[in-house]
């Protein structure tokens, strides 16, 4: 007689790619273990490197939660991640990565990360064949960019971060258009670190950060989110223009005529505001402020500011951004007299 089927549904954590472990306080260092170490029983247990997958893909479920990865940081795990990551198998590779993903949102896991040189081997991955390796190194590079206090240390302790990145960025924008936002969210977070330090700020210039993100920003692929962290990385730059005009001007200004369009035209108010706030900094230096105004500038931030009043864009919640943005462009670039005139005529000031 054949047995009745069950009536109770697969238990969900009955997955075959994860291991059979309970889910208490010993799972997380059993998983570390395990990922060090193979079976003894080849006969009956999987092969090293499925046994290796199961209990990293089990690692990933576990630390979506804090305080699993509070009990993971008192393991080896980043220690063995950053060995995975290294691994021929790309699902090993994504899993590691995926874990240090996890892992570095919080402040104590980045500070591991940077502990072990994670950085190092992540910067390795950006010609990996996998996208899904790739991404998730570049999301685990933008967790640990986030803490200021760390990202300002990077170019030193990684002189070749930034061109790395910029690198990235120039296959990823032929590859896989997924990968542009971490990757723009970590030089943007790189470039903001040290907002009264220009030494971030020229090594980007010195890499072409600018015709770089200016191309992808002129090309408007990539999303409102890229196009807004584009533009913030010109911006991040643009604040550096009184204090070291050469050679943040000239870089700057060669990507005037793609702000002042985006400032005007693109559809995010978001991307329009960061434009404004990157004019209001290339503009602090006199002479980029002379130029910038033969460009035209004068009429764009009028026009953009009668747009906003009027609620002529679409997103009006955002138009007050907008408007503050073009307000402080228009109290910089109204310093030069040409400038002044214009925009005492057109808002009657």
């Amino acid at each position: 007689m054949s047995p009745e089927p069950s009536a109770f549904p697969p238990h969900p954590y009955s997955d075959p790619a994860r291991q059979p472990l309970a889910f208490g306080r010993r799972a997380i260092p059993k998983l570390v273990a395990e990922c060090t170490t193979t079976s003894t029983n080849a006969a009956t247990a999987p092969s090293p490197s499925d046994a290796k997958r199961r209990s990293l893909h089990s690692l990933t479920a576990l630390l979506a939660d804090p305080v699993a990865v509070a009990e993971a940081l008192a393991t080896p795990l980043i220690s063995v991640a950053n060995t995975e990551l290294k691994c021929a198998d790309a699902t090993c590779r994504a899993l590691a990565a995926e874990i240090l993903d996890l892992i570095t949102v919080h402040e104590a896991g980045t500070m591991q990360a940077i502990e072990h040189d994670s950085l190092a081997v992540l910067l390795s991955l950006i010609n990996d064949t996998d996208a899904t390796v790739r991404l998730h190194a570049y999301n685990v590079i933008a967790n640990m960019t986030a803490w200021p206090h760390y990202a300002a240390r990077f170019p030193l302790t990684h002189p070749s971060l930034i061109t790395t990145l910029l690198t990235a960025l120039t296959q990823e924008h032929k590859k896989s258009l997924a990968h542009l936002t971490p990757l723009l969210t970590a030089l943007s977070q790189l470039l903001a670190s040290t907002p009264g330090d220009a030494t971030i700020a020229l090594a980007a210039v010195h890499a072409k950060l600018i015709p770089t993100v200016t191309s992808l920003l002129v090309s408007g692929i990539g999303g409102t989110n890229a196009r807004a962290l584009a533009v913030s990385c010109i911006a991040s730059v643009a604040v550096h223009a009184a204090r070291t005009p050469d050679p943040v001007v000239p870089a700057v200004l060669g990507a005037a005529p793609a702000l002042l369009s985006a400032a005007e035209h693109d559809p995010a108010a978001s991307v329009r505001a960061a434009a404004a706030r990157a004019i209001a900094g290339v503009a602090a230096d006199v002479p980029a402020k002379r130029a910038v105004v033969k460009l035209g500038v004068a009429g764009v931030l009028v026009r953009v500011l009668a747009a906003e009043a009027h609620g002529a864009q679409r997103e009006t919640a955002a138009a007050a951004d907008v408007a503050a943005a073009v307000l402080s462009a228009v109290a910089v670039v109204g310093e030069e007299p040409e400038a002044r005139a214009e925009f005492s005529e057109a808002l009657g000031i």
